[in-house]
C-alpha cells in the first residue's frame, strides 16, 4: 500500500481511526507506513507562536519537529504517491473540544480570574467566535494546511452530505478520503476497506 498519512484538524478522532487502521493491517498482514499529523504547512510561524503562547510548550514543539520531518520527506519525494486521510467534525463540538484542551493558552491566566470572580464570560465567547468562527475556504484549515501541501480543494464541489465522504485527487495521484466523523460508524467500515483495499477495518 502507498504510503497513508492520517492529516486532519486536531479534535476529531485522529487518533482513533490512527489505532484502528494499525490493527487493520497488522490482522491483514499488510505492510504500510502511516503518518499521523496535524500540520503540514507554515510550521516555522507556528513554533514561533507556541514557543511565545504556550505556558508548557516542550510537548507540542516535540510533534512539531514530527510534522516537519514527515513535510520534508514529501518535498523530497515529489513523484510519491500518498493515501490521505481526513476525518472532518461539527464545528461547534470540535472548538469546545479545543477550547477546554488549550485554556491556557487561548485565556492566558484564566484560573486567577475565575477563582477571583472576573471571568468575563461575554469576553471568552467574543475571544471564541474571533479565533474560531469563520467560514469554509476562507483560511480555515483545509484552505491553509491541506490544499497547498495536496493541492486538493475540498471546497471546489459540494460534499455529498448524505453520502457521508467523498474521494478526491490531488497531486502525483495522491489521494484524499474526507469523512465526516458524525458518519465514522454508519459508512467507515466499507469506505476504508475499499479506500485501502483491506478486508476487515473495523
Amino acid at each position: 500500500i502507498d504510503p497513508v498519512i492520517i492529516y486532519q484538524p486536531g479534535k476529531v478522532g485522529s487518533s482513533t481511526v490512527l489505532t484502528s487502521l494499525n490493527q487493520s493491517l497488522h490482522s491483514a498482514s499488510t505492510k504500510a507506513e502511516i503518518y499521523h499529523a496535524h500540520h503540514l504547512n507554515h510550521l516555522e510561524q507556528m513554533e514561533a507562536d507556541i514557543k511565545s503562547k504556550f505556558p508548557n510548550p516542550q510537548k507540542s514543539l516535540e510533534k512539531l519537529a514530527i510534522d516537519k520531518q514527515l513535510r520534508r520527506q514529501i518535498d523530497e519525494k515529489p513523484n510519491q504517491r500518498w493515501n490521505v486521510i481526513s476525518l472532518t467534525r461539527e464545528p461547534v463540538a470540535r472548538t469546545i473540544s479545543t477550547v477546554f484542551e488549550m485554556l491556557d493558552v487561548i485565556f492566558p491566566g484564566w484560573k486567577a480570574k475565575y477563582e477571583a470572580g472576573e471571568w468575563d464570560l461575554h469576553e471568552m465567547q467574543d475571544t471564541i467566535v474571533k479565533r474560531y468562527v469563520s467560514g469554509p475556504g476562507r483560511g480555515d484549515w483545509y484552505d491553509t494546511q491541506m490544499k497547498p501541501v495536496f493541492d486538493v480543494d475540498v471546497y471546489a464541489q459540494p460534499f455529498p452530505h448524505q453520502q457521508g465522504y467523498e474521494i478526491y485527487q490531488g497531486k502525483n495521484h495522491s489521494r484524499l478520503l474526507l469523512l465526516r466523523l458524525e458518519d465514522l460508524n454508519r459508512v467507515g467500515q466499507k469506505v476504508f476497506s475499499d479506500f485501502l483495499n483491506l478486508k476487515d477495518f473495523e
